[in-house]
Order: structure tokens, then C-alpha cells, then sequence
């Protein structure tokens, strides 16, 4: 139970207004995946997911911007790697 987390960056999308404007998402939900539990068999490392917003943990790595989540907060696997 303690070991289900992942380490995941989130993934910064932009969309597009019909005046050709591009707007960053308000609540960004994709994410990648960078290091997951040993015992997980479904999420691998370099997958796309879905996730539940505001839910995990913030840390700065090497003045990047990560974030540790359970594996409850996967909504889904977007694409595999």
C-alpha cells in the first residue's frame, strides 16, 4: 500500500479559441509517467496518463517541477510507451 506511488511530470497543453488564440489548460490532467512502484504491472514508466488533479504530492527535482501520486489518482492510460 505505502509503495504505490508514481513520480510523474505533467504535461502542459494548449488549445486553440476560433479566433486562433491558444489558451494553456486551466487544470492540466495528462501527465507522463518518470518512475512507478515495483509491484505495479499496469502503468510503466514513459506512459501517458490521466489524472486526478490536485491530489498528489509537489516536488521540485533539479528545478524541475514533479509530482508523486498514488496510484488511486490514475484515471487511466492514455497511451503506453
Amino acid at each position: 500500500m505505502k509503495n504505490d506511488f508514481f513520480l510523474v511530470r505533467e504535461l502542459q497543453e494548449e488549445r486553440e479559441t476560433v479566433s486562433g488564440i491558444y489558451l494553456p489548460e486551466k487544470y492540466p490532467r495528462k501527465a507522463i509517467v518518470l518512475a512507478c512502484c515495483d509491484t505495479e504491472t499496469e502503468v510503466k514508466v514513459g506512459d501517458t496518463v490521466l489524472r486526478n488533479v490536485g491530489r498528489g504530492t509537489q516536488i521540485n527535482l533539479n528545478g524541475e517541477n514533479l509530482e508523486m501520486i498514488h496510484r488511486d489518482f490514475i484515471m487511466a492510460v492514455l497511451s503506453s510507451s
